[in-house]
């Protein structure tokens, strides 16, 4: 049973990657907002990760969180520097 729940979950994070590159290709960004899209895909997908056996509730307080705390960048190298953090281009400055 721990395999097929091991499976499932490697076929839902597979199948939530390849649907969120999917909309990268069909909606195309610039490299700057393209990698944060996929920066923040791959947070969110390990956020569901820890949080899938803790329930709903908690997956919802640590997205809040990871939203909360978000960082601000501007560049690549900026990106490249929040590993763990969503991040966020704030196009008004």
């Amino acid at each position: 049973s721990e395999m097929c729940i091991r499976d499932s979950l490697n076929t839902v994070l597979a199948w939530t990657k390849r649907i969120t590159d999917w909309h990268e290709d069909f909606s195309p960004n610039s490299a700057l907002p393209r990698t944060m899209d996929e920066h923040n895909n791959q947070i969110g997908r390990e956020v569901f990760q820890q949080c899938r056996s803790k329930g709903e509730g908690e997956l919802l307080r640590q997205v809040a969180f990871k939203v909360a705390s978000a960082i601000q960048v501007s560049s690549m190298k900026e990106l490249d520097q929040c590993l763990g953090n969503l991040v966020f281009i704030n196009y008004d400055v």
